[in-house]
């Protein structure tokens, strides 16, 4: 006996050869692309979202029950498109894999939907089933550039990293941006993302092949081209806007530079201590991946803003509780609050390193922060952090050391000592030979932009500079020797 999904596609197949028996078909057809153009409209109001849902939902289902034809084909492909956004807007990814699916399923040729599912499981550190729809992508697609790159970076994010095919995919994707005239550089001075993230991609991939005088010459093409003011300072963030007075390391004690906030921290070192040892938390891995060796983990102060909408300081899960200091000062720093709610690339954790860990070179993705290092526990001359091309520096218990993130960096814990506590009446979540900071970004000072930095209540730019100014060789002799 026929199943009944055969016996459906049996009787579309007979209603569609025989108008006269087809008028339930061409009805239903005309029903569900009525329906369909309605979701899309509403769509395109404010909170038209739950209006659309249901409505396109039930056209990805009846739709896809028809015989395959031009028409059914498009009303399935269109409402999962509307469904795979509005599910990815409410964070419920779990559906929005199975639209993507059912799109790759209903068009063998576009690279749209595989290419989605790749971001979607690389946001969620699948990366070998990020590796396998990319692939899949840039089999649709063999030309497209992007593609190229999202596929290199997923080689990259697997363990063990593919170094030598994605350096073949990242060079690939280089040449083709040149053929295809991509522009380094679009209107009002934006950057374009691809090419910052393919040249970042491939210097990275060299260096961790050791070719570094070809990684310096490949990140020195995107400072040629306009991208990056330095091939030490890289980034790819979509936020981008001209910042000046930049430099690797900063003497925070300067006029123009968090001192407010650096000095607070310091201040309050013992009692953030203190509070740190009487804490109960759990340490997680960092996200990035950026260890080559060792252990990096950190603890979240504040839940990151994962969109574009309105933000405001969260705090991690008992944080207010056990970090009282930490709160109190950073709710009241302009510097932390603005760099949050306003620039949203901000952030504040705490940060673990253990004996034997190398954190290899890397940028942070902006160029609108400062990073604030508040040195909890640092064993001497064993801990170290090269910013650019400068000497490399150590940690010096309750004190602080800022830095610009997007500068190029790298950190190692050089300790051959066993990452153990004998004394097991302090905190067990580290050990006595484990480099312990309280990271925290402030937005960077020399941002340009009038409007931002009123948003920002950052002052004039003219009056920042000019007080720098009158310590200029100080700022200049104390860059040159760190």
């Amino acid at each position: 006996m026929a199943s009944s999904s055969t016996r459906r596609t049996l009787l579309w197949m007979i209603m569609a050869l025989f108008p006269c028996l087809g008028v339930g078909y061409e009805r239903s057809m005309k029903d569900l692309q009525r329906i369909y153009t309605e979701a899309v409209k509403a769509m395109q109001k404010d909170g038209g979202e739950k209006i659309a849902l249901p409505k396109l939902a039930l056209v990805s289902k009846e739709a896809s029950k028809m015989p395959r034809s031009d028409d059914s084909k498009k009303l399935v492909l269109g409402a999962s498109e509307g469904l795979v956004r509005i599910y990815r807007r409410q964070g419920n990814l779990k559906k929005a894999i199975k639209h993507l699916k059912k799109g790759i399923r209903f068009d063998d040729r576009n690279p749209q939907f595989p290419a989605e599912l790749g971001h979607i499981y690389h946001k969620i550190n699948l990366h070998e089933q990020a590796l396998k729809a990319y692939t899949l992508a840039s089999q649709r697609a063999p030309s497209d550039p992007h593609i190229l790159y999202f596929m290199a970076d997923s080689k990259l994010a697997i363990q063990p990293p593919d170094l030598e095919s994605a350096r073949a995919d990242l060079e690939e994707s280089l040449r083709l941006l040149e053929e295809k005239g991509v522009p380094a550089m679009e209107i009002q001075g934006k950057k374009t993302l691809v090419w910052a993230r393919v040249i970042e991609s491939l210097g990275t991939t060299l260096q961790l092949l050791n070719q570094t005088e070809k990684s310096l010459e490949t990140f020195q093409m995107a400072v040629d081209m306009g991208i990056w003011q330095s091939k030490y300072r890289r980034f790819h963030q979509k936020r981008w806007t001209e910042v000046t007075n930049i430099r690797p390391l900063y003497d925070y004690s300067q006029p123009g530079y968090p001192n407010e906030l650096a000095t607070k921290l310091e201040e309050s070192h013992q009692a953030i201590w203190e509070e740190f040892n009487a804490a109960s938390i759990s340490f997680e891995p960092e996200f990035e991946a950026l260890s080559t060796s060792g252990d990096w983990k950190v603890f979240p102060i504040i839940d990151v803003p994962r969109s574009s909408d309105a933000r405001s300081i969260v705090w991690s899960e008992g944080v207010a509780k056990q970090f009282p200091t930490v709160t109190s000062i950073l709710s009241k720093s302009k510097q932390f609050k603005a760099c949050v709610e306003i620039l949203g690339v901000c952030d504040a954790y705490l940060s673990k390193l253990t004996p034997g860990t190398k954190i290899r070179s890397h940028c942070g993705p902006t160029n609108l922060r400062q990073r604030i290092h508040l040195a909890l526990k640092a064993p001497s001359e064993c801990c170290w952090i090269r910013v650019a091309d400068k000497e490399p520096r150590t940690w010096q218990e309750g004190k602080v050391l800022v830095f610009d993130d997007a500068y190029e960096h790298e950190v190692w814990h050089n300790s051959s000592h066993p990452d153990t506590n004998p004394d097991s009446s302090e905190h067990t979540s580290f050990g006595i030979m484990d480099r312990i900071i309280l990271s925290v970004d402030v937005w960077h000072p020399g941002i340009v932009d009038p409007r931002i930095r009123e948003k920002l209540g950052a002052g004039e730019l003219e009056q920042v500079q000019a007080e720098a100014a009158t310590t200029r060789t100080t700022l200049d002799f104390a860059h040159e020797e760190l």
